[in-house]
């Protein structure tokens, strides 16, 4: 059965941390690691205005039953062989001095800088800078900046087959103004194997946004186990045009602007967030589903982009589906959303004027 996106997402518990809170935190504290060290990361030079590296890991062990790790390198007094994870490696007369990762697929790095623009426009509308996507949708909400996602990537007739994703993204505003975006893959009940689909394994995928001036440096890290046998083409590609996203976005963000986003506020309000979508370019229209908490009166803005993505008709129209909130634009990319009952689900959608 095909996993389709739930109307009201949101968890009974909301706000709360997901059951792989710790994973994602030690993958945000890895990501952090990367950013700051560029030992063992090789050059691959500069393309569309694109800084790339890869890096091939070289570490001690790795859980064999990881499908982001598909084949173990065991060096040896005198020798290296190469094995599978899941085949059986049994020589009690081989002294082993380490144990190597052999990934075909390595980590792949891309910065660029954007020009004139804020952490929080970056980098919606991801159909169209990402070839590789083909749907994405969330499963949970456990709170405003953690969710539970699963993502189809396209296949390549005749080479490969799909790949599907379950992981967990959580986002991070930090104390100097930069912003993060983490992800990694996870075992769940809630998105069990689909038919047709070979699961892929999310080993990091972060993006982080540092303001420069009223410029933005843009950092995308990544790392992928796509599973069973990989075709030398696929290898290249996902080497080369996977950091290649960052200039692509970039290029996205100059030509149409941004998608309209809820602000960072440092806390947590008792109004649910539920969902935000986004239809892309030429429809532009935005929607986002909220149940209202028990703090009637709060209040949350939106911001839309009155210089690129709406300038055509001179701003938005706001409609308020159900009751419980009421919605007021001040005509330069600002819609000030508040609360005026409990309990109530509503959704805002902003349209072209």
């Amino acid at each position: 059965m095909a996993l389709e996106e739930p109307a009201l997402p949101a968890v009974p518990e909301y706000p709360s941390r997901s059951p792989w809170n710790s994973e994602i935190e030690g993958t945000r504290e890895r990501f952090l690691r990367e950013l700051g060290d560029y030992s063992g990361w090789k050059p691959m030079g500069e393309k569309q205005g694109v800084k790339l590296w890869r890096k091939y890991d070289d570490v001690e062990s790795a859980n064999p039953s990881n499908p982001a790790f598909p084949s173990l390198t065991f060096v040896l007094l005198h020798r290296r062989i190469t094995v599978s994870c899941r085949t059986s490696f049994h020589a009690p007369d081989v002294e082993i001095q380490r144990l190597v990762l052999a990934d075909p697929i390595p980590c792949v790095r891309g910065e660029t800088i954007v020009k004139n623009a804020s952490p929080y426009a970056m980098p919606g509308m991801r159909k169209l800078w990402d070839p590789r996507t083909e749907l994405g949708c969330m499963l949970q909400r456990f709170s405003r900046n953690e969710v539970l996602f699963y993502a189809v990537t396209k296949g390549k007739r005749f080479i490969a087959s799909p790949r599907d994703i379950v992981g967990v993204q959580k986002d991070y505003v930090e104390e100097d103004g930069s912003c993060m975006i983490v992800q990694k893959s996870v075992e769940t009940d809630v998105a069990p194997e689909q038919s047709g689909m070979r699961r892929a394994t999310l080993d990091l995928s972060g993006w982080h946004f540092q303001p420069q001036g009223e410029d933005l440096k843009v950092t995308y890290i990544f790392r992928i186990g796509l599973g069973g046998m990989i075709p030398n083409a696929i290898v290249s590609m996902a080497t080369t045009e996977t950091p290649l996203c960052t200039g692509r976005a970039r290029d996205t963000f100059y030509e149409y602007g941004h998608a309209p986003y809820i602000r960072h506020t440092p806390d947590e309000p008792s109004t649910i967030f539920q969902k935000e979508t986004f239809e892309s370019p030429p429809v532009r229209e935005y929607q986002c589903t909220v149940t209202t908490g028990q703090q009637v009166g709060e209040t949350f803005e939106i911001a839309y982009d009155s210089r690129r993505m709406y300038k055509p008709e001179g701003g938005v129209q706001v409609a308020v589906k159900g009751e419980g909130l009421q919605a007021v634009d001040d005509g330069k990319g600002t819609v000030r959303v508040q609360t005026t009952a409990s309990g109530k689900t509503a959704t805002i959608v902003l349209t072209p004027r």
